[in-house]
């Protein structure tokens, strides 16, 4: 997953760097390599993010479907 991934994942979510960092139990720091291409993340982390890609984009697609707001 790319730089522009990762942030359009936080943003979609939400959530500043902060926020999205201590959720994936990471450091602030970390996610801003992420999105400015410095660093990438790890196998694991690569792997918890397109898990959190496809759960966002499933209730995207709930949503749109069912015509009802999820919390």
């Amino acid at each position: 997953m790319g730089a522009k991934e990762i942030k359009e994942l936080r943003e979609k979510l939400g959530a500043t760097q902060s926020e999205f960092a201590k959720a994936l139990g990471i450091s602030f720091s970390t996610v801003s390599r992420w999105e400015s291409g410095i660093s990438q993340p790890d196998d694991t982390q690569e792997e918890q993010l397109i898990a959190l890609k496809q759960l966002v984009d499933n209730k995207d697609v709930d949503e749109k479907n069912s015509g009802r707001c999820w919390d």
